[in-house]
């Protein structure tokens, strides 16, 4: 059910009933727990964050990851061996990076 709602709201998908309406404007942020497999195991935080901001200085990248508790040279790690909690908080601050106004959050804790 709520899974579903989730979905439905956030991936266009095509709805049995009823309509979605969305501002052009609304960008949406939609987090599940697959989404986890997204991360590149061989790459570390920052390399990640990088990538969605490139034109951020390093300092700011230092700063966000370590409001998302990553810090020091754990930032440099490569993430394969971080644990599902941590792939899980890099995910979630990727996505926040990117701006979105609506964030919808699909079992985040699970």
């Amino acid at each position: 059910g709520k899974s579903t709602l989730v979905k439905a709201l956030s991936t266009g998908s095509t709805l049995l009933k009823g309509e979605r309406v969305l501002s052009k404007d609304t960008k949406i942020g939609y987090f599940a727990q697959h989404q986890l497999e997204l991360v590149h195991p061989e790459q570390s935080p920052i390399e990640h964050l990088r990538d969605i901001a490139p034109d951020d200085r390093e300092q700011d990248h230092r700063n966000y990851l370590g409001r998302f508790g990553f810090s020091g040279e754990r930032i440099f790690e490569r993430v394969a061996p971080f644990s599902g909690g941590e792939k899980a908080r890099l995910v979630l601050a990727l996505m926040i990076r990117q701006g979105p106004n609506l964030l919808l959050l699909d079992e985040p804790t699970n």
